[in-house]
């Protein structure tokens, strides 16, 4: 709400899935611009080519470069008086943060192929899940843009750090699938423990996904959290492989089932923790009774 009550660009800080365009929408909606247009881009989606990011965010005239059959608006003049949130803003190509800085400082900016000056009175809302003060370090990132965006910063903290909130994001989720339940206190106790690597996204997808598999709430997040340890384990697997006695079968017919890896690799962990179920728990994240089921 204090944010929303300027015109100054934004930060929004916050890890994949924390819901740093939600934030961004509810700015905008309680904004004196919230009749005008909220667009949202992907920096990511630029993937490194400066001139389609130019042609994004500035427009282009025919003719200005290969492929360019047509004029077309950039969204800074689409969108004028309104909010441009770019997200993935660490993504940003190096000579198009130039331009961008430009734009916040005299709002004044030139289309490609075009050199007259355009207006655009668009607001910036910025949001990335990088560690910008690093990437400016490593020359990745402009040190003015930086300074110019980040006087409002908003930190959106992880879903396992206000799991509060999450029982009340998870209400309104199920509301808004005209589902009549509350939560119990089996999912409430569910909810509190899991760490959510994937935060308001991954809540929001398991509850669409219990419903449409008619499934409990809890019995949802144990499989997400059982899914995850074993994605975990496989990626530890691959990562410490030369330091086990694991080797990659030479022959198809050395191939063995997925829970038969598992297990060698699991019972080798194991012997290196003194045969410590706890602590082999601990080292392959997964609970003592998994790594039990896979011993026995």
């Amino acid at each position: 709400e204090r944010f929303s009550k300027n015109n100054e660009p934004i930060l929004i800080l916050g890890q994949t899935g924390t819901g740093k365009e939600f934030a961004a929408l509810d700015i905008h909606k309680l904004s004196n611009r919230s009749k005008e247009k909220f667009i949202a881009i992907n920096c990511a989606d630029f993937e490194g080519n400066p001139d389609f990011a130019k042609s994004r965010l500035f427009g282009h005239t025919k003719g200005a470069y290969t492929g360019a059959n047509t004029e077309q608006k950039g969204l800074f003049e689409m969108c004028d008086r309104g909010t441009l949130f770019l997200d993935e803003f660490a993504e940003l190509p190096l000579s198009v943060q130039g331009m961008l800085l430009r734009v916040l400082e005299t709002k004044e900016f030139q289309s490609l192929g075009n050199s007259s000056i355009k207006l655009s009175n668009a607001r910036i809302i910025a949001a990335t899940n990088k560690n910008l003060s690093q990437m400016i370090i490593d020359k990745k990132f402009r040190d003015d843009l930086y300074y110019r965006v980040k006087g409002l910063t908003l930190n959106l903290p992880p879903l396992k750090d206000r799991i509060e909130d999450a029982f009340i994001i998870a209400s309104n989720i199920l509301k808004s699938l005209n589902i009549e339940l509350e939560l119990t206190d089996e999912d409430k106790e569910a909810i509190s423990d899991y760490h959510w690597p994937g935060n308001f996204r991954e809540l929001k997808n398991m509850i669409k996904s219990a419903y449409h598999n008619e499934r409990t709430i809890v019995e949802q997040i144990v499989l997400e959290k059982e899914a995850y340890a074993q994605n975990n384990l496989a990626q530890l697997i691959i990562k410490n492989q030369t330091n086990t006695n694991l080797e990659l079968p030479e022959k198809w017919e050395d191939v063995l089932p997925d829970k038969e890896w598992r297990k060698i690799y699991i019972k080798h962990v194991f012997n290196l923790s003194g045969q410590n179920y706890k602590k082999t728990s601990e080292l392959v994240d997964l609970s003592v009774n998994t790594v039990k089921s896979f011993l026995n």
